[in-house]
């Protein structure tokens, strides 16, 4: 069959005469070279978009974990930690990530199957002498066995984390289950049995990782991307100077084959769950990218169907008999989802407890719905309707998402580089060139039932005999795969064309990205309409068009009931909304709901074009909507398990807000009580949460008044009851006492060895001096951060994740948090407070100009860093011109002997003004520890309580003697 062009218009033309095809509207400029060792460069020069930002690099190789010796599991991860330990020419170990973190960025590294990637960030200004400690790692890293013991201790704690994770332990599985001597039958991580053992000693571990780098590390099997400030000539220069030491050559890349089917098809593998869940994925085997696939994509169009929630679809179906929650469609990504073996093309099921007992059945369903597109020629307007989507997405990338974030951008593209020609590495995954029915006919033959995995992730499986996972140790079971179903599946079907059908065309869907000139516009904020139930203001500016909503809601009582019962509301609303937000999604109008307190928070961002007619249906459905009890039973029993299913840092974060916070609950409680709720309770309270509310919003962006206007005009038309001023924000501040504040409790996970300490500083509550501290409080996190990382995890090696943040809810303060599995938190939490206590020696010692950087960076990163989102300034009705101005001037204010007192103020544990919370979860091997602590603590506070009481009858027994007689 003839191939149709899809696009041949004058831009794809014109595109073609640059080095890299990339979108016409925006002010970047690009530059592809490669130098003599081989390596490709990509050089991006921006000095718009980092006027204010960061520059970035990312260096992607192509090697990963499938390349590692049999007999040294986890090498390929192992060399990614110490390439970071210091250079030949720069041997410091945190020598780089100190020079970062003085300007404001940072740096870290990802393994995966086939490569690794490597990125850092910093001021623009720096990024010269950045660049040059970067190129250093792929160069001459320093390997030393004095840095290897602690990594190999960092990298022990990072798997017993993803030991309680069940994407990993799933993961691991599926390579666990493939043939003895396959490429995936393999343990990624590593650990300290794999990386240090009797067989293996540090200077042999050594020199293995000498050899890897030497072998693989090379120009011709590194793609970097530069993103800078500086012209392309500036960037090249750098990137020849200070990259041409790499090792040079082109050697012949490893190549992985596979003969016939990896996993048996005739089997369920049902892997024993860590969380809350049922997660139910089938899987098929497709051809791995190839200049063919890259160019006609056919994978997409079945995404695109596969993957619907409108009604007719397959996940419309399942809703409507309450067997799912949820539906995701998606192809590659990282792991065995995408390597040069094959793809996967999975449908990922969230399942209710009904649904579990018809998982068979569902997949009967998807075969029917199957030969439903076999039926049927492939029909062409999906696909244009679809790459006409991607075409504007690709014009508009300069002006929103992972585009215009310079770290995003350079990892996304470096990562690209691997698969594409380097013209394609922007537009490799937006521009389609070829409509192919027969390479989608061709790809459907690829699901059948030989060719499938099944994969149930659920506490629900048990057995008599369950099989282990050797590293994991992940119980789970094979499960003969009833032959009724398998014949089934391998028939031809009579499709029911009442359960199914293919969706109508999307009428949010924009006709193109035509960004407006307001350069003869107002650009300030003004006021739209100021009224008893809505407050709206406007701003026009480049870019997307953008609508943020707060819906104070009426809640009488803020009661555990009233609060879980405002979240089922919610749930049920994006339930309700779920056609409307996919098609919207689709269109490219990206929409987020979510709750804080009593308000609903909706962002609604996108094309100007369908903007107010997506906004008019969501709130028509807001307003109308009534559940049905089917609905209201699958979310109650999907709040159940949410309200079990959290991880150590969710845990923490929920004990701190118990004690930070009046208005929240523990999640014990919070089951109890959702027990009790019934359908006609939800009813009557739905109701009267609706009958008074209160809007307050913005509309900006590229979007005219009258636009907004419109919204306005529509928001009146509904005819609100207004909520008053006194009912829309009762949230309570507890006031912390002088002593500690704290909180134990054992690890809710029986078999999780992890132990969690966190440590909150409560900085002040105080609206007025509020500005004053995120600006100190930002200031401080950025010189602590580095020396606090490089203290307790590189030389105390107390746990893998170790890091400090700042905590803008209920009033300013700081979260310093350790992770491990080798110490007790009480120990962590001890090793917290020293740090900080002691600290203040460090600030002393701080050169001025050393300061100052501090203070540039920060002020380059504050939009991203001080937390304060633009939800606040609308709920507090702050000036949004200038976002973070108020911080912003403070900082510049602030001098060393400024932070100096701050810190003492609030840090030095002597201090009267110092608040502290701490929060420490006990792993299951350190429950012994903690009865032993409660009970020191116990005989402590009799000690204390005796010595009070003594001192009190000898106080009385004075003031009896001293009376005259």
């Amino acid at each position: 069959m003839k191939r149709k062009r899809v696009e041949n218009d004058s831009n794809h033309q014109k595109r073609r005469k640059y080095d890299v095809i990339h979108p016409e509207l925006g002010t970047k400029k690009y530059k592809s070279i490669q130098l003599k060792n081989g390596l490709t460069v990509i050089l991006i020069s921006d000095p718009i978009t980092l006027n204010g930002g960061m520059a970035a690099a990312s260096m992607s190789v192509r090697v990963g974990s499938m390349y590692d010796p049999p007999e040294v599991h986890g090498l390929s991860h192992f060399l990614e930690h110490m390439v970071f330990m210091g250079s030949k020419k720069f041997p410091g170990e945190n020598e780089f990530m100190k020079f970062l973190n003085k300007h404001g960025g940072q740096s870290n590294g990802a393994t995966d199957l086939e490569h690794t990637i490597f990125h850092m960030t910093v001021d623009p200004d720096y990024l010269k002498q950045a660049l040059a400690m970067f190129s250093q790692f792929f160069i001459a890293p320093r390997l030393e066995t004095s840095s290897m013991e602690r990594e190999i201790s960092a990298i022990e704690q990072e798997f017993e984390s993803h030991r309680q994770d069940d994407n990993h332990r799933l993961e691991q599985l599926k390579g666990h289950t493939s043939p003895l001597g396959h490429p995936y039958n393999r343990f990624q991580c590593g650990n300290k049995l794999t990386l240090l053992n009797e067989n293996l000693s540090l200077e042999s571990l050594r020199q293995h990782l000498q050899n890897f780098f030497n072998d693989h590390y090379f120009g011709d099997s590194m793609k970097l991307v530069l993103i800078g400030k500086e012209t392309l000539d500036v960037l090249e220069t750098w990137v020849r100077e200070f990259f041409n030491g790499l090792n040079s050559g082109s050697r012949r890349t490893r190549k992985f084959n596979s003969i016939g089917h990896i996993w048996n098809p005739d089997i369920l593998y049902g892997l024993q769950a860590i969380g809350e869940n049922h997660r139910f994925e089938i899987s098929w085997m497709i051809p791995p990218k190839c200049d063919k696939f890259c160019v006609e994509k056919p994978e997409n169009y079945l995404i695109q169907l596969l993957g619907d929630e409108c009604k007719g679809s397959l996940c419309a179906f399942f809703k409507e008999n309450g067997w799912v929650t949820s539906l995701d469609v998606k192809v590659g990504g990282t792991g065995y989802s995408s390597t040069s073996i094959g793809r996967l093309f999975v449908i990922s099921i969230n399942l209710t407890n009904c649904g579990l007992e018809k998982k068979y059945q569902i997949v009967s369903f998807i075969y029917h719905y199957l030969q439903l597109l076999r039926d049927m020629d492939p029909l062409q307007w999906i696909m244009e309707e679809y790459n006409q989507m991607k075409k504007i997405e690709f014009e508009s990338l300069d002006f929103s998402g992972w585009f215009t974030i310079p770290l995003e951008c350079a990892n996304y593209l470096s990562g690209n580089m691997l698969d594409y020609p380097v013209t394609h590495v922007i537009a490799g995954d937006y521009l389609h060139q070829t409509w192919n029915p027969e390479a989608i006919k061709d790809l459907l033959k690829h699901f059948n039932p030989r060719n499938m995995r099944l994969d149930l992730v659920s506490k629900s499986i048990k057995a008599t005999v369950l099989k282990r996972e050797p590293w994991f140790n992940s119980r789970y079971i094979e499960e003969q795969i009833p032959l009724v179903f398998k014949e089934e599946w391998n028939q031809t079907f009579a499709v029911d064309e009442s359960l199914f059908h293919l969706p109508a065309p999307n009428k949010f869907i924009p006709s193109s990205f035509k960004p407006r000139d307001h350069s003869g516009d107002d650009l300030s904020t003004q006021i739209l309409v100021n009224e008893p139930c809505m407050k709206i203001w406007y701003k026009c500016d480049v870019g997307l068009s953008y609508a943020h909503f707060i819906i104070y809601l009426h809640d009488k009582n803020e009661n555990v009931k009233n609060q879980l019962m405002v979240k089922m509301f919610l749930k049920l609303l994006e339930d309700a909304l779920s056609e409307i937000i996919f098609q919207g999604n689709s269109a490219g109008l990206q929409t987020s709901l979510s709750l804080c307190d009593t308000k609903v928070q909706l962002t609604i961002n996108g094309y100007y074009e369908k903007l107010g007619l997506f906004i008019s249906e969501i709130f028509t459905k807001f307003m109308s909507f009534i559940p049905t009890v089917k609905c209201f039973e699958v979310i109650k029993e999907s709040m159940n398990r949410d309200l079990k299913n959290y991880d150590l840092f969710d845990h923490s974060e929920q004990l701190l807000l118990q004690i930070v916070s009046q208005s929240k609950h523990s999640n014990r409680s919070k089951l109890q009580v959702l027990k009790s709720i019934s359908f006609g309770d939800l009813l009557s309270f739905t109701n009267d949460l609706r009958s008074q509310i209160f809007i307050k919003g913005i509309c900006y962006g590229d979007i005219l008044e009258c636009e907004a206007r419109s919204i306005c005009n529509f928001f009146q038309s509904l005819q609100i009851s207004p909520l008053h001023g006194n009912l829309r924000d009762r949230v309570r501040i507890v006031h912390l006492p002088r002593t500690k504040s704290r909180v134990d409790v054992k690890v809710k996970n029986k078999l999780d060895c992890n132990s969690l300490a966190k440590v909150y500083f409560r900085i002040g509550c105080k609206k007025r001096q509020e500005s004053r501290n995120i600006a100190m409080l930002n200031l401080f996190v950025s010189i602590i951060r580095e020396e606090l990382f490089h203290e307790l995890r590189t030389k105390e090696t107390l746990g893998y994740i170790v890091d400090c943040e700042t905590h803008l809810m209920h009033g300013v303060g700081l979260d310093v948090c350790v992770l491990s599995s080798d110490y007790n938190p009480y120990h962590l939490s001890r090793r917290i407070y020293n740090f900080m206590n002691l600290f203040g020696m460090c600030l002393e010692e701080l050169p001025d100009n050393t300061f100052e950087d501090y203070k540039k960076g920060v002020n380059l990163t504050l939009p991203q860093g001080s937390g304060k989102s633009i939800w606040e300034h609308i709920d507090r009705e702050r000036c949004i011109d200038n976002l973070y101005s108020e911080e912003k001037k403070e900082l510049k204010l602030i001098k060393k002997k400024d932070l100096i007192e701050w810190y003492k103020r609030y840090f030095r544990i002597s201090s009267p003004f110092c608040r502290t919370v701490v929060v420490r979860i006990w792993g299951c091997n350190t429950h012994d520890d903690m009865s032993l602590l409660k009970a020191r603590l116990l005989r402590r506070k009799k000690k204390i309580h005796k010595r009070w009481f003594i001192t009190k009858m000898l106080r009385k027994r004075s003031r009896v003697l001293s009376k005259p007689k």
